[in-house]
């Protein structure tokens, strides 16, 4: 990876006793709403570098500026790779020009969101209740695109990285 951001946040939600909001709510109105937390998980990544290849694992050529279009279609310019020249027997004449992983392929980008509460049973056992959802906004996380100038999908991304759609879950814990 080239660049990483994550970034973690907790907030004590105001609602509740002694909170800014709820502060006169009756016990049992408390029990529920009150003394909630909020925490955020906020992660963007860019993506891997690409290597692009024909027959095998050769280099192609570059006819020229080589750059990331970002569309699932055609993510980078293929109209500028080719196969190197060859010989009419079929042989490369020589290895292709263009270099070892010249772009990035797509990044990553998520919001993981929890939201907990704990309630207490006794002095010594608490519950807590945990609703968690991973990639809340459901964005999609891309996978490479194919980099083989031979194949017919060539420069487009087919499909998205496993486990990375919206996912929600809920648990609780209990500790003594």
């Amino acid at each position: 990876q080239d660049f990483v951001f994550h970034a973690d946040t907790l907030w004590e939600l105001p609602f509740g006793r002694g909170k800014k909001f709820g502060g006169n709510w009756p016990r049992a109105l408390d029990e529920v709403l009150g003394g909630w937390h909020l925490n955020t998980i906020w992660t963007a990544q860019s993506g891997i570098p690409l290597n692009f290849q024909f027959n095998g694992n050769e280099r192609p050529d570059a006819t020229g500026r080589l750059y990331v279009i970002g569309n699932t279609n055609e993510y980078f310019d293929t109209s500028v790779l080719v196969n190197p020249p060859q010989l009419a027997s079929g042989v490369y004449v020589r290895p292709g020009n263009l270099g070892r992983n010249p772009i990035f392929g797509p990044g990553q980008f998520t919001v993981d969101v929890g939201l907990f509460k704990d309630f207490s049973i006794t002095e010594r056992v608490k519950l807590q209740f945990r609703a968690q959802a991973y990639n809340i906004a459901n964005h999609p996380q891309y996978s490479q695109p194919d980099t083989n100038i031979q194949d017919s999908n060539f420069g487009i991304i087919t499909s998205t990285l496993l486990d990375t759609e919206r996912q929600v879950e809920f648990a609780a814990r209990i500790t003594f």
